[in-house]
């Protein structure tokens, strides 16, 4: 989790470990001193390999039903997000920390720990803009999950058939190599197979 601080604001990232080759998401959240303002944007700047898959609204009290967000590309891994509201409504903060925006990630085939930043962060009235922050950095954590060779958080049958099927040589979508590497040795074979089988499978 990072923290960086604008003036007397606070924006926090959190949800930042997943599975190598699935979907995750990072919350972005503000503490309650932005209360007072109607808009805020920044740019995330993903590490290589990581896209934006979708992108939620914002939440938390008076935000959800008067804040808008939006996302776009600027870069094959930056994004500019847009947290704004069309009725001139300040955030409303009411106990607590308004959620900005959750984006959903679509993570790389690879484990290890990554990096990624804030940047550009602004809050805004109806009159003026605060100054901008830059240089808030994130982690992102990946890691392999044995047995799970289609990435979808268990270990199960489907499994079995994405394992047979990439032997057969029909290169499946969603195929985790990292998790159907059963013994470490860099190869995906029968072997591999043989193990997935005999571990034991959600139900």
């Amino acid at each position: 989790m990072g923290s960086l601080t604008t003036v007397a604001q606070t924006i926090k990232v959190s949800g930042t470990e997943a599975s190598a080759n699935g979907e995750m998401q990072i919350v972005i959240t503000a503490d309650a001193s932005i209360s007072n303002y109607i808009a805020t944007g920044f740019f995330v700047e993903l590490p290589e390999g990581f896209s934006v898959a979708g992108v939620e609204g914002v939440k938390g009290d008076a935000v959800q039903s008067n804040h808008l967000v939006r996302v776009g590309q600027t870069g094959s891994s930056k994004f500019r997000v847009a947290v704004y509201s069309l009725t001139n409504s300040a955030f409303g903060v009411q106990g607590g920390a308004p959620t900005l925006c959750t984006l959903k990630l679509k993570a790389p085939n690879k484990n290890g720990n990554f990096t990624g930043r804030l940047t550009g962060v602004e809050f805004s009235t109806a009159s003026h803009t605060l100054a901008k922050e830059n240089g808030l950095q994130f982690n992102i954590s990946l890691k392999s999950s044995v047995g799970d060779a289609d990435g979808n958080g268990v270990v199960d049958a489907s499994d079995v058939k994405i394992v047979v099927d990439y032997i057969m040589g029909k290169n499946p979508a969603n195929f985790v190599f990292a998790n159907a590497n059963m013994n470490g040795d860099n190869v995906v074979d029968a072997a591999d197979l043989v193990l997935l089988i005999s571990m034991p499978k959600s139900e």
